[in-house]
Parts: C-alpha cells; structure tokens; sequence
C-alpha cells in the first residue's frame, strides 16, 4: 500500500504545515502496515491553540480524517498512558480506551511535522513500550469478559443463534489479544486477519481458528459446538493473559490444540491479569485470585496427562521473574489445588 500512503501523505502535508500546527503525523491502519486500496487515513495535527474539532478531506478516492487538537490535550493523553497501573484491588484509574489508541496510533503512525512537541512523548512511547502491550492486552480481555458473560446468558436461554453471533465477537477480540501479546498492537477488528497471517506463532492454528469463527450451529449439538469455540478463545486469552503479559516470545506457548483426556481447565472462566495476580471469572460473578505462576499452570491443563502439565511448566521456568519458582514439586502441588478447587478437573 506504499502508493496509498504517498497520496495520503501528498494530500496531508498542507495540512500538517497549516498555520498554528506544530506537530502532525499520520495513522491508520496503512502506516501499521495493513490496510487495502478503499483503507482511509488518518492525520492528526496538534498546536497550542488548535480546536479539538475533526474534519475530513478527500482526493479521488482517499479520504483523509483530520483530527485537529491543543497539544497539551494529546500530551495529557498520552501521560495517562504512561501513568497507566494495573493493580488488582482496583485502586488505579482505568486507561481510557481513547487515550489507549491515541498511544497506539503514536507507536504506529508516521510523523509528518515535529517543530519538538512530538519526539519526547515517542520516546516516552518507546520506553513505556512493554506497558502499552500490557494495557492493550487488558483492554481486550476486558472485552472478552463482557462477551463471555453474554454468552453464559444466551446458552442458557437456548437461544443459539445469538449464542453464536456472541462466539464469533468473543473469537475476535481473543485473537486480538494474542495479537497484542506478540506485539501486533493495532486495534481495528476488521484487519485480525492480516495480523494473524503476519504475527501469530507458527504453531497456531490460523485455519482451525478460521472455521471455529464460522459457528456452525447442528441441530442437538448447538452447545458442543459453542464448547469448541468458548475453549480456543480461553486458550487465546490464556496464553496473552500468562507468557503475553510477561513479554515471554508467543512461540513458547506449548499447544494450541487441547488433548483427549487428562487434567482440564474449566473453560466456562474469563481471564484477567493484573500486576499482582490473574483473576478467573465465573459466569455467575464468582472470582478467583490466582499468582501469575499458578494461572500459567492452570492454563496449561488443556487435555493432558499430569506429567505432561508439570514439564511443560517447568519448560518456562526463569522465563520471567514470575515463573522462577516452577519447580516440578511445585507445580505437581499447584495442580493438586487446582483439581481441588474444581478450576480443573480429571478428565479420564
């Protein structure tokens, strides 16, 4: 797409060099590297006096959104980000989803114009880069906590065919964030696609995902059917939620396909992470607070034998400072507790 951008470009650099703007750059999904002929782009011009108001400009078929704001607005967003905490008990301030793209758009745009205002806050960017892939991931499992709560509702109401519209959404925003554990952090849904083709391990399976979205419902079998897509999303979340969150390469996570028999996870959960600790969700508003090295195990008990759970998480032993403990004699203990809890069950 270098030929749409040097049309968005040519037709943004006016704008970028209008009086009062004193820096501008460019975002979408071409400069992040997608994006197709009928993609639009994005410019946002800042200046100290500049109005935040948004127009848009077009030249044959490209369209240009112009986002016009005061500098310090953008600033404030971005430090917000940066300022960005996720503590457990909740203590901390939710990122704005606004302010957590606009960091995005930053990382992943192109500057036209930087009269000084610009570089500081990428540099910021830059360094802060490991906390933004955090919040993006938490973003996304935030919104795959909603969906699966919707979609516990509409399961047991038997009503399928929204059950299945809800699966394919709980599917995008959980292959989203397995995007956004390997660093692929853009935001628009319709472009997973081409972030999956580009980003996932070559170990995922991209086409068994594929026809898991589609939701063939059969009559007698809607909720097996709904199981086997509830299941590869939790892996998803699970997998950014655990070796994602702690900047682990995504390659390492050991399996994409769950096993015939064995320990299992309880695939009716949610996923959230936070600094201090993973919280599992039950649909009926329970939770659980587990150590991030336990969550790991947890989410490893996919359809395998005991022993099988204990070398993999021992595999990933100093992988990261949380999982420096995973010694085989713990790890056994943690899935005795697991098994004892009903977060996962022996299946034989």
């Amino acid at each position: 797409m270098v030929g749409q951008l040097e049309v968005a470009r040519n037709l943004a650099l006016p704008l970028a060099t209008a009086t009062g703007v004193e820096a501008a750059f460019l975002a979408g999904s071409l400069t992040a590297g997608l994006g197709n002929a009928a993609s639009d782009v994005d410019l946002y011009t800042l200046g100290p006096e500049l109005p935040s108001i948004r127009n848009q400009v077009f030249a044959d078929s490209m369209r240009v959104d112009v986002h016009c704001m005061p500098t310090s607005e953008f600033e404030l967003a971005i430090r917000h980000v940066v300022a960005g905490r996720l503590p457990s008990d909740g203590s901390a301030p939710v990122v704005a989803e606004r302010d957590l793209m606009l960091a995005v758009y930053l990382t992943t745009g192109e500057v036209l114009l930087d009269r000084g205002a610009l570089a500081p806050l990428v540099s910021e960017m830059h360094d802060n880069a490991a906390l933004l892939r955090r919040l993006v991931i938490s973003h996304w499992l935030t919104k795959a906590y909603f969906e699966l709560e919707d979609l516990a509702g509409l399961v047991g109401d038997s009503d399928w065919q929204a059950a299945a519209m809800v699966s394919r959404e709980l599917q995008i925003v959980a292959g989203k964030a397995l995007m956004a554990a390997c660093g692929d952090l853009y935001a628009g849904r319709k472009w997973l696609w081409r972030q999956l083709a580009r980003s996932a391990p070559e170990s995922f399976p991209v086409q068994r995902f594929a026809t898991t979205m589609q939701v063939v419902l059969r009559a007698g079998r809607e909720a097996e059917v709904l199981t086997e897509v509830r299941h590869l999303a939790q892996t998803c979340l699970v997998a950014a939620a655990t070796l994602g969150w702690q900047g682990i390469p995504m390659w390492r996570w050991p399996r994409w396909h769950p096993g015939d028999g064995g320990l299992v996870r309880n695939d009716l959960l949610s996923v959230r992470v936070y600094t201090d600790a993973v919280l599992l969700a039950f649909p009926d508003g329970r939770r659980v607070r587990l150590g991030h090295d336990v969550a790991l195990v947890w989410g490893l008990c996919d359809g395998v034998p005991t022993e099988r759970a204990v070398d993999e998480a021992v595999a990933l032993h100093g992988t990261a400072d949380a999982y420096a403990k995973l010694t085989a004699d713990r790890v056994r203990a943690i899935l005795r507790r697991l098994v004892g809890t009903g977060l996962v069950r022996q299946v034989s």
